[in-house]
């Protein structure tokens, strides 16, 4: 039974994490031991057989993460490249079965559920690697497995609860469930003034959360669970809990421009949002709830509102022309280069510069070079929102802060696919997020370090011999910060298909007749408990009866 489609989107994406996605990596997992870990993706097609379908596309490893982009020939006859296999080059394809597809509704819940996840005009015919986007990695643990969600809202608007759904829906006199925001009680108040009046310290934390915990609040557990020093996997999976169930109350009346997946909650509070304003709820901005955050993200169509509540703010990501004032308080903005090169406060220090269609970094740094913004940089990301491709040009180093960054982001607005860290006047580089060698090469021959330093992630650590490739190629030393390289484990085995199944039919050579040959004996027909023929058996038979029904037609 599926959850009503009228529900809100972040309650339908926990019923699909755990009804749907969780069953089929568990499958997996049980039926291919060499499986360490799967990746689900998801992306909207706009030229399928519906409007706006929602489809999941998975990718199985040996590692602990699957690479991302997946390379594959995705022709359903062999695969080649990078050892793991994806729904596309497995699909049936071993003879002991592998579940490839996440089995749900595309034209249906999975719209509202996985449609904020996804990247705007996607298309069937477009490269997987460009349109999916990475959204749950699986890892196996022990005898059992983790589920982590790993993608960043695309388009936050669409992830909040009164967001309208599917036409075919809204036509049959569906509408979005009503959320009523949970209202704080009042008295909590004063603890959360005099954590706003400190909002870096975590005494006035704990003061708060004795007296949730002494209401039986589950805030108060949350809180003391995430300022607990000792960190277990159990204390991990319990705050998991509280957030999956609570996260929406949490929120209260900023759920009208917040979705719990657009919330981070650090240290117990919220910390970070991806927000979307309008004019019916700028109002909201002035919400004392606002008062413990550090980092807000404004989504594509967001307006930009700041507030006197914010009084814990650092960081802003999603500036644009014509916003208003930035506080005081920011010291590091993320914003496209032509919105810095417009005029930036001297209080903002660090600064991550998004490049336009087609501008190179050599160009963003010249353009910013000229507008006066980087003297008094202290660090400066160029990122752009696509793979890095053609020559590389040429920076002159001396234009470049002590502490440079070049990358990539993802629409949502998070770094994604490459990262370069570069500090001490580019001598010092580093790779972290999604591994892609080919791209560190590239960026690395831009400006060549003296040493390369690779930098693992919570979703990729550096094998050998990727090490021993870059030094190869780049003819300079490597190191990896604070961890060892790990050995490449072996590949997955590359798919299997069963050889072409002979036509079981009989032609009789003088009155042309077409006969089926059915099996028969004691062997014949399927086995009980046999697993469902191949598609291709499938298609075959179908094929065979159409030969007997038009050799019966002729005959007539």
């Amino acid at each position: 039974m599926s959850a009503p489609i009228t529900s809100t989107p972040f309650v339908l994406r926990q019923w699909s994490l755990e009804h749907e996605v969780r069953p089929t990596v568990e499958e997996v997992f049980a039926e291919r031991p060499a499986v360490q870990s799967i990746l689900l993706c998801v992306a909207q097609y706009w030229a399928d057989e519906a409007d706006d379908a929602v489809h999941g596309h998975l990718v199985f490893s040996s590692r602990a993460t699957p690479r991302w982009p997946h390379r594959c020939d995705d022709t359903y006859e062999g695969t080649r490249g990078d050892g793991d296999l994806c729904s596309s080059c497995a699909w049936d394809s071993t003879p002991e079965g592998l579940t490839t597809w996440v089995s749900w509704d595309d034209n249906g819940v999975a719209i509202r559920a996985w449609q904020a996840l996804c990247a705007e005009g996607a298309s069937q015919e477009d490269d997987p690697n460009t349109v999916y986007s990475p959204v749950v990695l699986a890892r196996r643990t022990g005898a059992s497995f983790s589920l982590e969600r790993v993608g960043a809202l695309m388009r936050p608007w669409l992830d909040l609860p009164g967001t309208a759904l599917p036409a075919w829906f809204q036509d049959a006199g569906a509408s979005p469930e009503l959320v009523t925001p949970a209202s704080r009680d009042a008295e909590e108040q004063p603890f959360r003034d005099a954590i706003a009046r400190s909002p870096f310290d975590d005494g006035p934390r704990l003061v708060f959360a004795d007296w949730l915990l002494q209401r039986q609040d589950p805030l108060g557990e949350f809180i003391s669970l995430s300022l607990a020093k000792a960190r277990t996997p159990d204390l991990e999976a319990r705050r998991r809990v509280l957030h999956a169930a609570h996260a929406q109350a949490w929120l209260g009346a900023l759920s009208k421009v917040v979705s719990p997946d657009g919330a981070d909650f650090s240290r117990g509070l919220l910390t970070g949002a991806t927000v979307h304003f309008d004019a019916s709820t700028r109002p909201l901005a002035s919400s004392p709830l606002f008062s413990t955050v550090e980092t807000l993200r404004f989504g594509p169509t967001s307006e930009v509102v700041f507030s006197k509540s914010m009084t814990a703010l650092r960081a802003v990501v999603g500036l644009r022309a014509k916003s208003p004032p930035l506080p005081a308080s920011v010291a590091s903005v993320a914003c496209p280069v032509e919105v810095a090169c417009a005029g930036l406060p001297a209080h903002v220090t660090a600064l991550t510069a998004v490049c336009g269609p087609g501008q190179s970094e050599a160009a963003a740094l010249a353009a910013l070079d000229r507008a006066g913004v980087l003297p008094r940089l202290t660090h400066l990301s160029l990122v752009r929102t696509e793979p890095f491709e053609g020559a590389p040009v040429p920076l002159r180093r001396e234009n470049v802060p002590a502490s440079f960054a070049v990358g990539g982001w993802s629409e949502g607005q998070q770094p994604t696919g490459w990262w370069l860290d570069a500090e001490g006047g580019l001598r010092l580089m580093g790779l972290s997020r999604w591994s892609d060698s080919a791209s560190a090469i590239a960026l690395a021959s831009v400006l060549p370090p003296s040493a390369l330093r690779l930098v693992p992630g919570p979703l990729w650590s550096p094998s050998i011999q990727e090490v021993a490739a870059l030094e190869a190629a780049l003819k300079t030393p490597v190191s990896v910060i604070d961890a060892k390289a790990v050995e490449e484990p072996a590949p997955l085995d590359p798919p299997t298909r069963a050889p072409p199944v002979a036509m079981p039919v009989h032609v009789d050579p003088i009155t042309r007749a077409v006969q089926l040959e059915l099996p028969s004996g004691p062997d014949a027909g399927p086995k009980r408990g046999s697993r469902a023929p191949p598609l291709t058996v499938v298609f075959l038979a179908l094929g065979v009866l159409g030969l007997v029904a038009r050799a019966c037609a002729t005959a007539g």
